[in-house]
């Protein structure tokens, strides 16, 4: 695939409905105070993103802390690929 190739513009051919926010959703406290500790990791080191770390989420895909997020009350989790789904 080559995004924009016939446009000239990769946004176009983004999914428009591709945006999907989750509120109130649940995170193990396990995940959460994994990701809260590496907020306050990557806050002290100059030039460090969070979305360096990554987390499988059981049956929906891969994701990365979203560099937005700033601390337990406001995690911002990016799928960034989904799991092939085999069941069916």
């Amino acid at each position: 695939e080559e995004p924009g190739k016939e446009s000239g513009d990769y946004l176009k051919d983004l999914n428009p409905n591709s945006l999907e926010v989750l509120e109130d959703a649940l995170v193990e406290p396990s995940v959460a105070e994994d990701a809260v500790d590496a907020l306050e990791k990557i806050q002290k080191v100059s030039g460090a993103y969070a979305s360096s770390l990554a987390y499988q989420f059981e049956r929906s895909g891969y994701f990365a802390l979203d560099k937005d997020s700033t601390g337990k009350d406001n995690l911002i989790f990016n799928r960034v690929a989904t799991l092939r789904d085999t069941w069916g």
